[in-house]
């Protein structure tokens, strides 16, 4: 992660044209955003979606 950062700040057309940004937010946020969808699919417990629900809430 660090390294998308870095090509970021220091080629800010390069990452463009080579879509760094895009890559880091996939998988920083994207990848989590699923992982929930997938346990709140998974786990029927009311206690555990409303947690889920929150954590979504708070991201969104």
């Amino acid at each position: 992660m660090v390294r998308c950062e870095r090509v970021i700040l220091l080629d800010l057309e390069m990452s463009s044209d080579q879509g760094v940004e895009q890559m880091m937010w996939k998988t920083v946020f994207h990848q989590m955003v699923e992982l929930i969808r997938k346990q709140l699919a998974e786990d029927r417990t009311e206690e555990t979606r409303f947690m889920l629900h929150n954590i979504l809430d708070e991201v969104g």
